[in-house]
């Protein structure tokens, strides 16, 4: 059985979200906001293959658009993980404030410009 990308995503997004959300107090502050980027983008490019596989009008026009918006959040969400993964490789285990802002600050941007581009879409 082969799995495509698309369903191999939204199973991805479903496990990491809601072992991020619901099982935060088990796994860890650090790991929880880990799994919890990569249900985000995760989620997000499921979405946006469904919409172009399913030939949505709004997704035709806006894929490159679209594909911009994931790469901008794939940006995020990798600044992001990789500030936890050193925070928890470092001797103090302190998180540094400032790039995880950026990152969750870019994932955020990236998400705006995922709605805005299929909101603002022509038909």
């Amino acid at each position: 059985m082969l799995i495509h990308s698309k369903e191999l995503s939204w199973v991805i997004a479903t496990i990491s979200l809601t072992l991020g959300v619901f099982f935060r107090n088990v796994i860890g502050f650090k790991i929880s906001v880990i799994m919890i980027e990569i249900g985000v983008f995760s989620m997000s490019y499921y979405l946006v293959q469904r919409g172009i596989s399913n030939q949505v009008p709004k997704f035709i026009v806006a894929q490159r658009k679209l594909s911009l918006s994931l790469w901008i959040m794939a940006a995020g969400a990798t600044i992001g993980i990789l500030t936890i993964i050193q925070s928890m490789l470092s001797n103090s285990g302190l998180i540094n404030t400032t790039f995880l802002a950026i990152g969750a600050a870019i994932l955020i941007g990236g998400c705006a410009a995922l709605v805005v581009s299929v909101r603002f879409a022509s038909q």
